[in-house]
């Protein structure tokens, strides 16, 4: 029994057809296949390393599309961002040519506001006007003039006249 078992431990089923091999084979005298793992998977190398290369290839396609996507997205808020600093600018360049508008008026009634001043304080005589009377026609258009820088409404401009002849009832009714 000895020997049956002895050659029981030295024979073995080939891996693939199961058919009686010696332990020491390397090759099935019945399929003919090699019975070293790496030397029968050899064939598949080609078919993992493809698999492996198509995974990498999709990896690498999406991140390629997330990077056109954020890309997109931030050529997309610049697009944004620069059309608000337009608007801003365009603003700004709006509200510097009324600052400059009411600045030139400013100088108007300024000058308006100074002769008229010095009209009323000299008794009607001066600025080479020469007589009252045409002091007097030189102060009314004075404040004609600056009430339409004033531009009130109807009720303001009542008032503001009420008081312009409370100052100077002599002043003929310029509305």
């Amino acid at each position: 029994m000895t020997d049956n078992s002895s050659i029981k431990n030295t024979i073995v089923p080939c891996k693939y057809c199961l058919s009686d091999i010696p332990k020491t084979a390397k090759v099935c005298n019945g399929c003919g296949r090699d019975q070293r793992w790496l030397l029968n998977n050899l064939a598949n190398i080609p078919l993992l390393l493809s698999i492996c290369f198509l995974v990498l290839s999709i990896l690498q396609f999406y991140e390629a599309r997330n990077e056109r996507i954020n890309a997109t997205v931030a050529r997309t808020d610049a697009d944004k961002a620069l059309q608000a600093a337009n608007d801003a600018v365009h603003r700004a360049e709006q509200a510097e040519e009324k600052v400059l508008k009411t600045a030139t008026e400013l100088r108007q009634v300024m000058k308006l506001v100074v002769e008229s001043s010095f009209i009323t304080a000299q008794g009607g005589i001066g600025l080479r006007m020469g007589s009252a009377p045409e002091a007097k026609k030189r102060l009314e258009s004075n404040l004609s003039q600056l009430s339409k820088f004033a531009q009130p409404d109807s009720k303001e401009e009542e008032r503001w006249w009420a008081e312009i002849h409370k100052l100077f009832p002599e002043l003929h009714d310029k509305k």
